[in-house]
């Protein structure tokens, strides 16, 4: 047997052992024996993901697990609120908003942009219910007022739902439009579009946009006041609520960041050693985008959360 048979071998034996000993769910040990054949160069990846239709098809799977673990365990209102805590932020109703376009923006940027407004609106509100308390208490508005009617409210809430938008063109991953759109020119023009060159033209138009949103916001929902108190406690009063990171959060970021460490390693080393580079043309061959996010979202049926009763970070009836 020459290595190629070899190391197809090794593969298909490590998946059937995988199934038969169960320490992954059986659709995981599919997926890691897939990933196996190309990140060990058996065959191209192209070629090893065309019973599937494409690679989009495992980023999108990737992607979307890796997804479903964020939102799951609550790393987006850990992020909302670390944001929001910086010194100076949360005195002004500018630079709340600001800060929530901004934070959205992130989070859309890997998680679907509907999920991100969702999972962020119950932290706006709240927020929101303290400046209108605020202004109810100064008399700029009367007793029975609507806070949602507010032009501060307004702002807010419309900051969620662009900035998503924005942020969802940031990377192939944040938009299943992109993925798609993607995979069409790579098709049509037989040239390869890796996570960071997208990343890379994309980030400058996105900066733009945010800008022209944050200016038309503020032009069109002027806040009734600049300046706000309690803010500053309550986000305080949230911090302290959610506690020390758990396990399942911890391990989510581990996976979370080796998937876009993998992701724009190629890149980095096409930057220090060029694109000619032996390191750089085994990365590229090796690291697609789809067989890295699926490793990725592995990592969330291997890192434990409780290790005597077997429990790990994602279980498939979440995944699925």
């Amino acid at each position: 047997m020459d290595r190629t048979q070899q190391l197809l071998a090794a593969v298909l034996l490590g998946v059937i052992i995988l199934w038969i000993c169960e320490p992954v769910p059986i659709p995981v040990g599919g997926l890691l024996g897939v990933a196996g054949v190309v990140i060990l160069g058996v065959a191209p990846a192209g070629e090893v993901l065309a019973p599937f239709g494409s690679t989009t098809i495992f980023t999108f799977i990737g992607a979307f697990i890796l997804a479903q673990a964020m939102l799951k365990h609550g790393i987006a209102q850990r992020l909302a609120f670390a944001v929001l805590s910086i010194p100076g932020v949360a005195g002004s109703t500018y630079r709340v908003i600001v800060a929530f376009g901004f934070i959205t923006c992130l989070l859309s940027a890997f998680v679907s942009n509907t999920a991100t407004v969702a999972l962020l609106m119950p932290t706006a509100l709240g927020i929101l219910a303290v400046i209108a308390q605020l202004m109810q208490d100064r008399g700029v508005v009367r007793a029975d007022f609507d806070p949602l009617r507010l032009r501060v409210g307004a702002a807010l809430m419309l900051m969620l739902a662009y900035g998503a938008s924005v942020g969802g063109l940031l990377t192939p991953v944040g938009s299943p439009p992109n993925l798609i759109g993607r995979g069409l020119i790579e098709e049509a023009t037989g040239v390869r579009i890796s996570f960071a060159q997208w990343t890379a033209v994309a980030a400058p138009l996105c900066l733009a946009m945010f800008v022209v949103l944050a200016l038309i916001m503020f032009l069109l929902n002027k806040p009734e006041v600049r300046q706000i108190e309690g803010v500053e406690e309550y986000i305080r009063g949230q911090r302290s609520a959610q506690g020390r990171m758990s396990r399942a959060e911890v391990n989510t970021l581990v996976a979370f960041g080796f998937t876009v460490s993998l992701w724009l390693l190629p890149a980095v080393v096409s930057l220090i050693a060029g694109t000619d580079a032996g390191l750089y043309l085994f990365l590229d061959d090796r690291l697609d985008d789809g067989i890295v996010a699926v490793l990725g979202a592995s990592l969330l049926f291997i890192l434990p959360t409780n290790w005597k009763e077997r429990r790990a970070t994602l279980t498939w009836s979440d995944a699925a």
